[in-house]
């Protein structure tokens, strides 16, 4: 099983939280915008698909979607 570390903040002067990465995912990233923890983590698996997991459980479930769906959802959520 994959190591996981605790949410609470990122580093001062850093963007995203540096969570281990496991053999199937890179490193985790979430948003700069998130300053209270109810975030998401998304990070590029190794066979293109994208991950992303709620923060508050990085040893949880993910979620997992192709790069045409990650990028219709990013659009949608752009225009919004």
């Amino acid at each position: 099983m994959a190591e996981t570390q605790a949410f609470d903040a990122p580093p001062q002067g850093q963007q995203i939280w540096p969570t281990p990465s496991t053999p199937e995912t890179n490193a985790w990233k979430v948003s700069s915008r998130c300053n209270n923890g109810d975030c998401v983590a998304v990070a590029t698996q190794r066979n293109g698909r994208i991950a992303v997991r709620d923060t508050k459980d990085g040893a949880g479930h993910t979620l997992s979607f192709s790069a045409a769906e990650w990028d219709s959802f990013i659009t949608l959520i752009k225009d919004m």
